[in-house]
């Protein structure tokens, strides 16, 4: 197996360490955890995850009585979202904005990444 250069991008479909990837998808807590922490510090996934809120929409409110697609299929499509680029379904985006815990785990640090992008564009004083 050749080996990679550190100056060599790590290949995407490595990028979550498959404890965390089984976790979030088993619905670990911990993992979860763990995996939104990765969202608001990882530069690879700083654009996709903007690209997310955009996708999503600005006032997306939370509509817990609505039928979508189940949390696994959704986690499964979001990590194929950030490590190959695949488009998400509106049944997958729906879920992403019915469901509490994919909202909370997913949307919530994306929109936090969004602020520190803002914040950045702000001049300093002084």
């Amino acid at each position: 197996m050749p080996r990679r250069r550190k100056s060599e991008p790590e290949p995407l479909s490595a990028h979550f360490p498959d404890a965390i990837r089984v976790g979030v998808l088993a619905g670990d807590e911990g993992a979860e955890l763990r995996l939104e922490a990765h969202f608001m510090q990882c530069e690879i996934c700083r654009e996709p995850a903007l690209r997310l809120v955009r996708m999503l929409g600005e006032g997306a409110e939370l509509d817990v009585l609505k039928k979508t697609v189940p949390c696994a299929r959704a986690r499964n499509a979001i990590f194929r979202y950030f490590e190959q680029g695949r488009e998400l379904t509106q049944a997958e985006i729906d879920h992403l904005n019915t469901c509490e815990s994919c909202y909370d785990h997913f949307v919530e640090p994306a929109r936090c990444t969004r602020c520190d992008e803002e914040d950045a564009d702000i001049p300093a004083l002084g």
